[in-house]
């Protein structure tokens, strides 16, 4: 049997999602590592064999609404349209999130 994840509810235009970077990198960062990251003001998250990076990154086109200001623009970068597409991209507050299916 096979598990997938689809994304369910909706875009609550709170701005959540433009105002921190989340990176996951394909590798458990430890120690040292996470010493640094963290003050320069990087939260780690770690788990299994990843690492999940966030930080505190405003987007410049945010307005103080929750609104982008590119919305509709040929301009605006497709990922913004997309996004969440995986569970970890979820911030707190997110109208989204992700249902296990099976197939």
């Amino acid at each position: 049997m096979t598990f997938k994840f689809e994304r369910k509810g909706s875009c609550l235009i709170c701005g959540n999602c433009c105002k921190v970077l989340k990176i996951k990198i394909k590798y458990r960062v430890t120690g040292d590592v996470v010493k640094y990251l963290e003050t320069r003001g990087v939260r780690v998250k770690r788990g299994g064999k990843y690492t999940i990076l966030t930080i505190d990154y405003p987007c410049p086109y945010l307005l103080p609404t929750g609104k982008c200001k590119l919305k509709g623009m040929e301009d605006r970068p497709l990922i913004c349209d997309e996004s969440p597409v995986r569970k970890w991209q979820l911030v707190d507050g997110c109208g989204y999130r992700f249902e296990e299916v099976k197939y």
